[in-house]
């Protein structure tokens, strides 16, 4: 694995792990994210979200998964969305507020 996936995966892992506070919108140095472990379906359509400001797609063994982080402004109910569209295609998704 490259320098480029081993940060990826790291950056799933510490993601994955994480718990967020419940607050209902992120300051500029808080941002929710969104983590997916080992995503199936049509799971990449839910990470189109106008609120998604960035991304970290991890596709090698042994830590698939896909992280994004929303913009800013975005609300804890943009977070839940994305969160909703990922478990019903039978995913496990982790929604966290995190200091960036």
């Amino acid at each position: 694995m490259g320098r480029r996936g081993r940060w990826a995966a790291g950056a799933l892992a510490v993601g994955l792990l994480a718990a967020g506070h419940v607050v209902d919108a992120a300051t500029s140095a808080e941002r929710w994210t969104v983590d997916v472990a080992w995503p199936e379906g049509d799971w990449q359509s839910c990470l189109d979200h106008p609120a998604v400001e960035s991304g970290v797609v991890a596709p090698s063994l042994p830590t698939a998964g896909a992280s994004v982080t929303l913009a800013a402004h975005a609300p804890r109910a943009a977070a839940d969305e994305i969160a909703h569209c990922l478990r019903a295609g039978g995913n496990h998704v982790e929604v966290a507020h995190r200091r960036t």
